[in-house]
């Protein structure tokens, strides 16, 4: 039975982390394109923020339904 009790654990933390992300990543991505970068580096490293968020919270769901 703990099994089954560790299985909903996980897929609660899931389902909350997708919600959160989904509310706050059009925030993250209008702060991003409304940041004055000019040098390009800083650009391009500041450009990427958006998808190591979504891979974070990809993997972050991934591993509460494994562990």
């Amino acid at each position: 039975m703990a099994d089954v009790g560790e299985f909903v654990k996980g897929f609660i933390m899931a389902i909350v982390a997708v919600v959160i992300s989904v509310s706050l990543l059009p925030v993250l991505n209008n702060a991003i394109s409304n940041a004055n970068i000019t040098d390009p580096a800083q650009a391009s490293m500041i450009g990427i923020v958006g998808l190591l968020v979504v891979v974070g919270i990809v993997m972050f769901v991934i591993r509460s339904f494994v562990i």
